[in-house]
């Protein structure tokens, strides 16, 4: 089967859209001219792979609570569900700057937020570390 060309007519291919449908109204049109499509679904992983390390902040500090049943777990466990909430909005924060800067042709590097995430990840694990060992010997 032959690709189509996608520089085809765009009245045509726009024929073919839905146009009355919940989705179509929480998406946006663009323009796909360079490297658009490829940016704005590169940023769309991004949104998910946040998401993805919120729902494992979460996952983890439940597991926190579950296992490390004493004053020191509970209070952990909790922290670590609070930080995995947190980390959500930023997700959605991030995802909708990023857009508004590529469709400007503008592109927002993201240092603060991943130094800020590998130093809580890291001070998660310490603290792990310390409940493993303490409920061991203590």
């Amino acid at each position: 089967m032959a690709a189509r060309n996608m520089s085809s007519d765009s009245s045509v291919e726009e024929s073919r859209l839905p146009t009355k449908t919940l989705w179509r109204g929480l998406s946006k049109d663009v323009e796909n001219a360079g490297s658009t499509a490829r940016d704005h679904l590169a940023n769309e992983r991004t949104f998910l792979a946040w998401l993805r390390t919120s729902t494992a902040f979460i996952a983890f500090g439940i597991i926190i609570i579950k296992f490390f049943q004493t004053n020191g777990g509970s209070v952990l466990g909790t922290v670590v569900i609070f930080l995995g909430g947190a980390l959500m909005p930023y997700a959605g924060r991030r995802y909708h700057d990023v857009q508004v800067a590529l469709e400007k042709g503008h592109f927002i590097i993201n240092t603060g937020g991943a130094i800020v995430v590998t130093v809580i990840s890291v001070a998660v694990a310490l603290c792990s570390f310390v409940a493993v060992i303490a409920s061991l010997y203590f």
